[in-house]
């Protein structure tokens, strides 16, 4: 009378169905979390470095602008000179961009 299995090896044998369900859950958690939270990051982040870009350029541009208008003023001549500079090159400029508008 001979048993072919023992307590033991029946133990053994088993799997462990919690701990293999766990996991299950952990790895689609996981790739739930690769494939939304990653990318919306991403996004944030990209947006956010992007509108700060663009603000420190834009008052990069105003500051060169207001340096350049003043080194005009120190041109020799009257202060109106300076205007007339940049007033005709503001008013070529917007020309130009007006005559490229669509129709």
């Amino acid at each position: 009378m001979s048993e072919n299995s023992s307590p033991e090896t029946s133990s053994a044998d088993e799997h462990d169905w919690p701990a293999e369900a766990a996991d299950k859950i952990v790895d689609l958690v996981g790739q739930v979390k690769g494939k939304t939270t990653r990318p919306a990051m991403l996004a944030a982040r990209s947006l956010v470095y992007g509108i700060v870009l663009v603000i420190v350029a834009l008052s990069i541009a105003v500051l060169l602008l207001v340096a350049l208008f003043r080194i005009t003023d120190y041109l020799p001549g009257d202060v109106y000179w300076a205007y007339l500079v940049w007033g005709v090159l503001f008013t070529t400029v917007g020309l130009v961009l007006w005559s490229k508008r669509p129709a």
